[in-house]
């Protein structure tokens, strides 16, 4: 059981606390407090062993204590929290992530990680990683290090690989930072095809409104082909999970899939990391056969364009340092945020490398542009966020759907998925509320979404049943009574409360709508 007991600062009031915790026998196994500013704060305990019983008998002592002013459940800890958001966080990352501390031992790893370096145990944790890298002290470089370092060349385990270090530097309590480890980023190596942050196939992507479907049936015509695919989108709009369902698509379905971020390294980093250096591969050999995904692509510098477009021309290059040609199969996936064709209007991108990667080209559409796929993507957001908190998933009240349908979503499906993250989260009772979303307004809301046309899919009847439940669901929050929202549609208090049944809209369990009292 974990408890958030509200106070206000004095001393000695969390004592009294566990004074009346250990009244009653219960032991604390964890604890944290939080002071503000203002005065109050918030004494968080987990009393792992505290049942229901022992909880309703200590409540009300707690309550008496002086300065109490609430006691509530929760479903996490503050820092059970932290560590559960971090561990999503890295799980997003494609590229392989791990924090070392100053003896080159794990504290946390990514999945990706995880993978590439067969690492052992929770997040990897403990494992010495200097064992693992030739011909190179890391211990002694995570200790000099004072600031980041990007593109330094390693083996791992017999892979080549480029690694950026960057130092944690701890606050100390008077002045000054203290080094109390790094965060490796590796670039290259065998990365496996499955990544953790794209699901496999077109069939994970949903795509119930007519512009999705349109847009995977076209991915389904391009993805057999060899030709580059140029996709084009808003940021979090899904482009990398696009170009994951292609290659799956393809026959290049048992080769690797490779995904490099243009704007992630430097420009002699990005070039060993595609090229290679040396005697080391780079992405189009360890690639071989297989797909690359240029993600951002309208970043590269003017130098990795020209030497991509060769590429492009002929198939061959040249690994960095070396002179000797080399020939590559690799299809090429690129993606970008920007309008590139005024990028190559205003001179910034080259318009022969534009015509390259414009033989098939994939337009992204937003979440505001596929209205019917908000819904969907929420509850599979809901899903996957369960799983990870390992907790059951809670339900979306009619209330909260009608705010996701309501916001215009300006982060696309990445937004969405983070909201219902958070509201997973903090979620209390088995369901997410509009508070819970925490969505507040944006101007593309307050503007009003494009209608999407799957609404007027069907008979008539079907069409205007949709409609009418979209409109239902949106005004029912500021017309939370039948007759409010009778007067404010202009019809019967029985036709509005019959259509709130019809639709599910405002019934909680056992609960029918609200209805306003009588007057005299």
């Amino acid at each position: 059981m974990r408890l958030q007991i509200v106070f206000d600062d004095r001393v000695g009031i969390a004592m009294a606390v566990l004074n009346s915790l250990a009244r009653h026998n219960i032991n604390m196994t964890a604890g944290d407090i939080v002071t503000q500013n203002d005065g109050r704060g918030s004494f968080y305990l987990h009393a792992a062993q505290m049942t229901l019983d022992e909880l309703h008998r200590v409540l009300p002592e707690i309550r008496q204590v002086p300065g109490v002013r609430d006691v509530r459940p929760i479903p996490l800890m503050p820092g059970e929290r932290k560590q559960s958001e971090l561990r999503t966080l890295l799980g997003a990352l494609p590229a392989p992530v791990l924090s070392l501390d100053l003896e080159g031992r794990v504290v946390v790893a990514n999945e990706s990680a995880q993978r590439l370096l067969k690492l052992k145990g929770p997040d990897g944790q403990g494992t010495p990683l200097a064992p693992l890298v030739e011909d190179f002290d890391l211990v002694e470089h995570i200790n000099r290090l004072d600031r980041p370092e990007y593109g330094v060349r390693l083996a791992l385990r017999g892979q080549a690989v480029l690694a950026d270090f960057i130092p944690v530097l701890v606050p100390l309590a008077r002045a000054g930072k203290s080094l109390s480890g790094a965060v490796m980023v590796l670039h290259g190596g065998s990365l496996e095809a499955a990544s953790p942050a794209v699901d496999a196939g077109f069939a994970s992507i949903v795509h119930r409104s007519a512009p999705m479907r349109a847009l995977v049936a076209q991915a389904r015509r391009m993805a057999p082909l060899s030709a580059p695919i140029l996709i084009l989108g808003e940021s979090g709009s899904g482009k990398a999970r696009l170009a994951y369902a292609c290659h799956l698509a393809s026959p290049r379905r048992e080769a690797p899939f490779l995904r490099l971020n243009a704007g992630e390294l430097a420009d002699a980093g990005a070039e060993a990391v595609l090229f290679g250096v040396r005697e080391q591969p780079g992405l189009f050999e360890q690639g071989a056969g297989g797909t690359l995904f240029l993600s951002d692509v309208a970043e590269l510098s003017p130098a990795l364009q020209a030497r991509l477009l060769g590429f492009l021309q002929d198939g061959r290059f040249r690994r960095g340092g070396s002179v000797e040609p080399r020939r590559a199969d690799v299809r090429i996936i690129a993606s970008t945020r920007v309008d590139l064709a005024a990028e190559v209007r205003d001179g910034r991108f080259r318009d022969d490398l534009y015509y390259h990667l414009h033989v098939l080209n994939l337009q992204m559409p937003s979440l505001r542009e596929r209205q019917a796929d908000v819904l969907p993507v929420a509850l599979e957001a809901i899903e996957m966020a369960a799983r990870q908190l390992a907790c059951a998933p809670p339900r979306l009240t009619p209330e909260a759907e009608a705010a996701l349908l309501a916001h215009g979503w300006p982060g696309n499906v990445r937004q969405l998925e983070n909201t219902l993250l958070r509201a997973v989260t903090v979620a209390e009772g088995g369901a997410i509320t509009p508070e819970l979303l925490a969505l507040g307004t944006d101007a593309t809301a307050a503007s009003g979404a494009p209608i999407d046309e799957a609404l007027f899919e069907g008979s008539l009847a079907e069409a205007l049943a949709r409609v009418e439940r979209l409109m239902l669901a949106r005004l029912y929050p500021s017309h939370p009574s039948t007759r409010q929202l009778a007067r404010r549609l202009g019809l019967s208090h029985t036709a509005v409360a019959n259509k709130l049944r019809q639709y599910g809209i405002g019934l909680g369990p056992g609960s029918g709508p609200a209805a306003e009292p009588r007057r005299g």
